[in-house]
């Protein structure tokens, strides 16, 4: 099970959360790169299974590039707003849904899958990874991709900004052993920040690294997007940086979130 009752956090956000974070300006720069990295690797006729799927942002977008996605999420809510946009014009019979947590895959019958997906955190509140890696290779072709996003445990801007403030306990949370209790909807969700090294090692041997990019190393987190969204050649500027620096060996493990290609070995 994930770390804490997170169904009725994010219930609690699904109604307002396009608004809120789907048309996040920051968000958005770093969901595109995440986007770039699925159209390397996944291609039109293609099958994937998208985990922590949300609202469908990235279902929607990679059913409109001709790619078939079964998304899951374990908020009823969520898979609500999903449900709500799978019969747009073009799109039907290319996304299907079923509600599920992320630690329940293993009770998906389908054939198996060409790719994986899991966008912007939602790994980070399973708390047995190994456990997800071994029942997600059961579930995909030998050499298939897995593309996730997982929230960084060393997010240098972060750090900068809250220690500006002299709130040191908050600039160091995401080093807490054991993870951190996040705030989402008004509700506590645990969330766990584990490092680049220590996500291979749990998804090995199942799955292999191929590829790491740091997002969010010179672009400020989500969060703290408010002064950015109110330039928008400055922001353009940041972004462009971002993904300069974000492939960089070593500074590419210090953004607000790092984007990993797994391969199924």
């Amino acid at each position: 099970m994930v770390f804490s009752s997170s169904v009725a956090a994010f219930d609690a956000i699904a109604q307002t959360y396009d608004e809120d974070f789907g048309q996040n300006p920051i968000g958005s720069q770093m969901r595109h790169r995440v986007w770039e990295a699925c159209l390397n690797v996944f291609k039109p006729g293609d099958s994937i299974l998208e985990l922590n799927a949300g609202t469908g942002i990235d279902a929607l977008f990679l059913a409109e590039q001709g790619i078939h996605v079964h998304a899951v999420d374990s908020s009823p809510g969520m898979i609500s707003k999903l449900q709500q946009k799978v019969n747009r014009p073009g799109l039907r019979g290319r996304i299907s849904y079923q509600i599920l947590e992320n630690e329940q895959i293993a009770d998906i019958h389908e054939k198996l899958f060409d790719g994986a997906l899991s966008n912007f955190g939602g790994l980070n509140c399973v708390e047995d990874l190994s456990a997800l890696a071994w029942s997600l290779s059961r579930l995909l072709h030998p050499g298939a991709r897995l593309i996730a996003c997982f929230l960084n445990r060393f997010c240098l801007l972060e750090i900068a900004a809250f220690a500006r403030r002299g709130k040191f306990r908050s600039a160091f949370r995401r080093w807490g052993k054991g993870g951190f209790k996040a705030n989402v909807g008004g509700r506590k969700v645990w969330v766990q920040y584990p490092s680049v090294r220590e996500l291979c090692r749990r998804f090995w041997p199942y799955f292999e690294l191929e590829a790491l990019e740091g997002l969010g190393v010179v672009l400020p987190p989500a969060w703290a997007s408010a002064r950015a969204a109110n330039n928008g050649g400055f922001l353009r500027l940041l972004s462009n940086l971002d993904r300069r620096i974000g492939r960089l060996r070593f500074l590419n493990s210090l953004g607000d979130h790092v984007l990993l290609q797994l391969r199924r070995t």
